[in-house]
């Protein structure tokens, strides 16, 4: 790489801080192509994609009134060890009771499985969807940082957290559906959503049950 395109390439991001209720915390803003501002929290650092044009005080002004939300809804998801755990003490598997106590065996041992199934769920919503895609479906062995799944067009590939295992098929299946629907519009626009809906109209219900920690839609 010559020295030029490096420049470039160091110029498209910029680290700052962001102070939220009294507590600093790094800022990584990634400047893209695109017209929308996004932000996320990973547990180390607060995250704004957003586009070439923004302003430091516009990306300021809307952590003023996100930041809160990204950070409460991080330490709600993460700090809680036994939000899987089942009113009898046990582990939830798929949604429903199971005889493992910890999570960590309930993963090894349930692991492969729980892949095998996630590979066909692809690919019968890979018919119904007319995806031609030949994805790799990848499992992670422990649950991500930031979101339930992922798709890879560079690598083809969609990546789904093991931390699914825990919810109900019908949960499991509105995860499927929205990485596939990335195949055709990789942003979460209009025509996302309605393929999204079209394909799978309770999509709201289940993944709102899955933002809740909701293991199964009674």
């Amino acid at each position: 790489m010559n020295n030029a395109n490096y420049y470039k390439i160091i110029a498209m991001i910029k680290y700052k801080t962001f102070t939220i209720d009294g507590v600093t915390y790094p800022l990584k803003i990634v400047y893209k192509r695109k017209m929308n501002f996004s932000y996320k929290y990973n547990g180390k650092e607060l995250l704004a994609y957003v586009p070439y044009f923004a302003l430091i005080s516009t990306i300021y002004e809307h952590l003023e009134e996100c930041g809160p939300k990204l950070i409460k809804k991080y330490t709600e998801r993460y700090s809680n060890a036994h939000r899987h755990n089942t009113p009898s003490g046990h582990i939830y598997l798929y949604g429903d009771d199971s005889e493992y106590t910890l999570v960590e065996d309930l993963y090894h041992k349930e692991y492969y499985y729980f892949r095998d199934i996630l590979k066909d769920r692809v690919e019968i919503y890979k018919k119904i969807m007319n995806i031609d895609t030949p994805y790799k479906v990848r499992l992670s062995s422990k649950p991500l940082k930031t979101r339930f799944a992922s798709n890879s067009k560079r690598t083809k590939s969609i990546t789904f957290s093991i931390e699914l295992i825990h919810y109900d098929i019908d949960i499991i299946d509105a995860i499927v559906v929205h990485e596939l629907a990335h195949d055709k519009h990789f942003d979460h626009g209009e025509k996302f959503y309605d393929l999204v809906y079209q394909t799978y109209p309770m999509y709201d219900i289940y993944n709102k049950c899955l933002k809740k920690g909701i293991h199964r839609y009674e």
